[in-house]
């Protein structure tokens, strides 16, 4: 009974996808491949935005990267659920790990970072996350492995650059701020 039950867990856990919490590693030559794509100003239903989805899968399929990270501005306009979801699971079909962080644009379309957050944790091979209690949306460190060991060999710092500013008298674009630093 005790083998039915591992078994049975085993298979739960494959059918969501890609294991999220599986490390990322460096592979046995010592490399690790990270594509980054920022301002994507994808729009859901605009056929003008469908050049961005053929790039992001030229792209995928010719550099088979180990990450993707998302840099902000992924989504200008349109509906912002189904655009968010669109560009995450153009990569997500190539079984790809990626993880994204919110720029000025993305939360400008009806939803909030929130909202757009929840809207991208069901979504197969997505490692982005958030520390509760800091100043925005997708601050996370993502750790890297060394090849055939759980020991960290490099550790991605990801942080929400916000939107815009918030100091009086100071236009433009928001800052980090010092919580995430710290």
């Amino acid at each position: 009974m005790n083998k039915s039950i591992i078994i049975l867990i085993g298979l739960l856990l494959s059918m969501t996808g890609y294991a999220q919490n599986t490390p990322l590693k460096f592979n046995r030559d010592g490399h690790f491949k990270i594509v980054q794509f920022t301002d994507v100003h994808y729009i859901h239903g605009d056929s003008r935005s469908d050049v961005a989805l053929e790039r992001i899968k030229e792209v995928l399929a010719k550099e088979t990267p180990d990450l993707v990270i998302f840099t902000g501005d992924i989504i200008y306009g349109g509906d912002a659920s189904m655009g968010m979801r669109r560009v995450l699971e153009t990569v997500s079909q190539y079984k790809t790990p990626f993880a994204i962080t919110f720029g000025n644009h993305d939360d400008e379309h009806k939803l909030t970072r929130k909202e757009l957050f929840d809207v991208t944790k069901d979504i197969p091979c997505n490692y982005t996350s958030t520390v509760a209690g800091l100043s925005g949306v997708s601050n996370f460190i993502l750790p890297l492995y060394a090849a055939g060991t759980n020991k960290e060999a490099f550790i991605l710092y990801v942080f929400d650059s916000h939107a815009y500013s918030t100091i009086e008298g100071i236009k433009g674009y928001d800052y980090i701020k010092f919580d995430q630093i710290q």
